[in-house]
């Protein structure tokens, strides 16, 4: 065999497609992986150990999904906001936001109008202490922000605007010039139910008027508080109608650009955009078409192409169902005015509803699928945009579809979006070094997403240090609560041809609900060792499941059957709002998911752990990994010896596994020949307790003391590979929490036929 030294001194293109295992022919081949599971990549070249997550609440309704959102006022004054089912919650400085204390500051309807279905199709844009925020299916809502526990939220009341197209096909009367409670008829049917709240401006002579509908009565008749005041009491000239209510729908996509408050998109108008006036942003105002004055214009296209989200950069960016388009007042130089609206469409990819995130000069955004995340830049000299796709080498990655995403700038540049399974995926993205490094973040101590999963993302500045902070929601799958059991008693309802059979269990304090799934185990009578769902709850310390027709295995059971001391099991979902913690731990970071710590007097005790009551949690005590425990009554107990610094969360591995390496041999190519490493060197920083190919590196010194904890070791890390296969991957893992930093990975590798 021949013998080469081998280096991957950077893992900076991250984790690849599997269909590009063949490609390497490709230059950044020798800085990429296989896998880079709960790792994030560095722009520098290595990869480290993702920072655990930190519980902070379980959200309002767990059987519900929530959404987070970043509300950010300054560097200083950030919050996250939790919107679910008809109502927003508030989060800030790592903690909710509670008036009294365990009392949650919170918004419901008609304050929030969203429910569970509307939630992730929110586009917002803020400025300083004001969010607004824009659904298809809703008015535009505004969130204002008077102190920590004071917000409110309200339908924003537009002042003359927006319109659709004036019109002269019927006349309009009005009961009244001004007033409460006018009438305004037509003089053929025009009006819907769905009116209602909708504006509509009346021509008399020269004079424009305009009211709000207020109430029903037919297709002719409406009643009407007038804003400004009518030229008469007469038939009108003409009249124009509220481009946004229930009738016509209302903006699905909001954003601010050059001075004005923009809006897009309705049911009715698709394809069209509203711009208010100039530095008065709840003004739409048409006037006389003054260059200060709202805008209105529509793309014009061969296809009506929806539009999916508009976002400021150069000029006014917009992604529609088939075209990505920039607008501007024919020069990204010259301001947008009611005259010269100029939109080009530039790319044909097609966009997805997601709100796109701009980082630095570039708009990203998902095609229309979700499965592709583009980079949306100005080329100067083709004077064009264009919109690479930035998950070539990564497609898998995002495959299934990505629902929300935010972009972290600090410590690493990383781009955050949520899978539809659950995966959190993240892309260190450095475009002026050319590192776009895809990496894969699983949650839950399973690693297949069957007992944890990421559903949303938020980024906001970290409340104490010059970092941003990535808060999460994670859906887990946690064990309830544990009984035991006394005894069963048992009964038989019998029909014509069906035998039913009903189960009373004894547990005290069993703490179940119906519908809880239960696996009963150790019953002296095996046939009642089955997972069983929970039917009623006669009180706190009975249960009873009923079996079904035919499905338990005896006609007749005995009256008193089970044993003392058998366990009784149940999950339930829960929802937990987290953040990934960076400062909170032993080593800075955290090294577990949904995780508490303890810093304080030695204990062999460590409680407040209710939200993890029945799981198994790692332990880390003064830095040193304890054997894992069942949290029972919110609690671990019997540490020995005792910690004064501790955090309790549950696991994940981190795994680093590389291409398979081309050195050539003799007669060209290692790929698909014979190969083993003899000899293989991984570079570390700041690391302890890592796996090289199964094997467990030592890293306590025989001159470190036994009393204290491992210290973080740099530096290299040897071992040898033994056996022979035609793929030659290393694969570096961290199964114990503790961290892990991968700086380049070294080999002598021997090359055969």
């Amino acid at each position: 065999m021949a013998r080469v030294r081998v280096i991957q001194n950077a893992i900076n293109a991250g984790e690849w497609s599997p269909l590009l295992e063949g490609r390497s022919d490709l230059a950044k081949y020798h800085s990429a992986a296989k896998t880079v599971e709960n790792l994030i990549c560095a722009k520098f070249g290595g990869v480290s150990r993702r920072p655990g997550t930190h519980f902070v609440a379980e959200v309002k309704a767990s059987a519900n999904q929530s959404r987070l959102l970043p509300f950010i006022f300054s560097t200083v004054q950030a919050y996250v906001l939790e919107i679910g089912n008809l109502y927003m919650r508030f989060y800030r400085n790592n903690g909710r936001v509670e008036n009294p204390p365990g009392v949650p500051v919170e918004l419901g309807y008609p304050s929030i109008p969203y429910v569970q279905n509307d939630i992730f199709d929110i586009h917002y844009t803020q400025s300083a202490d004001t969010m607004y925020l824009a659904h298809a299916n809703h008015p535009p809502m505004k969130l204002t922000r008077t102190s920590d526990i004071a917000w409110t939220c309200t339908v924003i009341d537009f002042q003359d605007g927006p319109y659709l197209a004036e019109m002269t096909d019927l006349t309009i009367t009005p009961s009244a010039t001004t007033g409460v409670g006018i009438t305004l008829t037509a003089s053929s049917g025009i009006f819907a139910a769905q009116h209602v709240g909708s504006l509509w401006r009346l021509k008399h002579g020269t004079t424009w008027g305009y009211a709000k509908v207020t109430a029903y009565t037919s297709s002719t008749v409406v009643t009407a508080t007038v804003v400004k005041a009518f030229g008469a009491a007469t038939p009108s000239v003409a009249y124009r109608e509220g481009a946004w209510s229930g009738k016509r729908g209302y903006p699905g996509s909001v954003t601010f650009f050059q001075q004005r408050l923009w809006w897009a998109c309705t049911a009715n108008n698709p394809d069209t955009i509203w711009g208010s006036q100039t530095s008065e942003y709840e003004n739409m105002d048409p006037g006389t078409a003054l260059d200060d004055e709202s805008v209105t214009f529509t793309l014009a296209s061969n296809k009506v192409n929806a539009i999916r989200w508009i976002a400021p950069s150069r000029a006014l960016l917009s992604g529609t169902t088939g075209q990505e388009w920039n607008i501007s007042g024919g020069d990204p130089t010259v301001p947008i005015t009611p005259a010269n609206p100029n939109a080009r469409a530039e790319t044909t990819h097609g966009s997805s509803t997601v709100s796109p995130i701009q980082v630095h000069n570039a708009t990203l955004f998902l095609q229309r699928a979700g499965n592709r995340l583009r980079e949306y830049t100005y080329d100067f000299p083709t004077d064009s945009y264009s919109a690479p796709d930035m998950t070539l080498l990564c497609e898998h990655v995002t495959k299934g579809g990505i629902v929300q995403m935010d972009y972290q700038q600090e410590r690493d540049s990383v781009i955050w979006l949520i899978r539809a399974d659950g995966t959190l995926v993240g892309i260190t993205y450095e475009r002026q070094q050319d590192v776009v490094a895809a990496h894969r973040h699983i949650t839950g101590p399973a690693g297949d997403l069957s007992d944890g999963k990421f559903e949303t993302v938020a980024v906001i500045p970290h409340p104490t240090v010059n970092e941003d902070q990535t808060w999460v929601i994670a859906k887990r799958q946690i064990y309830r609560a544990v009984a035991v059991l006394d005894s069963a008693s048992s009964y038989n309802v019998l029909s014509p041809g069906v035998i039913q059979s009903n189960t009373t269990f004894h547990a005290i304090a069993h703490g179940f609900i119906v519908g809880d799934v239960l696996i009963i185990s150790g019953m002296s009578d095996a046939a009642f060792n089955q997972t069983v769902t929970v039917a009623t709850v006669p009180d706190a310390n009975h249960f009873m499941v009923h079996y079904g027709p035919d499905t338990f295995p005896y006609a007749l059971i005995p009256p008193a059957v089970g044993g003392a001391g058998t366990a009784i099991i149940a999950t339930s979902t829960k929802r937990y709002v987290e953040y990934l913690d960076t400062q909170g731990g032993f080593y800075g970071n955290l090294q577990t998911d949904a995780a508490l710590t303890y810093s304080g007097a030695a204990t062999a005790t460590l409680t407040g752990l209710a939200h993890l009551e029945g799981q198994i949690v790692d332990i880390l005590g003064n830095g040193s990994c304890y054997p894992q425990q069942a949290v029972v009554s919110g609690q671990v107990t019997g540490l020995s010896p005792m910690v004064t610094q501790a955090e309790v969360g549950l696991h994940f591995d981190s795994t680093l596994l590389t291409m398979r390496p081309e050195a050539g041999g003799d007669a060209g190519t290692a790929q698909g020949a014979r190969k083993r490493f003899s000899e293989i060197t991984v570079r570390l920083d700041s690391t302890i307790g890592v796996t090289i190919n199964g094997e467990r590196m030592e890293f306590r010194r025989s001159t470190d003391p036994m009393d204290s904890s491992v210290p973080l070791f740099t530096g290299d890390k040897k071992t040898m590979n033994l056996g022979v296969d035609t793929d030659g991957r290393i694969e570096v893992k961290q199964t114990s929490p503790l961290p892990m930093t991968v700086l380049a990975i070294i080999g002598v590798l021997a090359v055969g036929e």
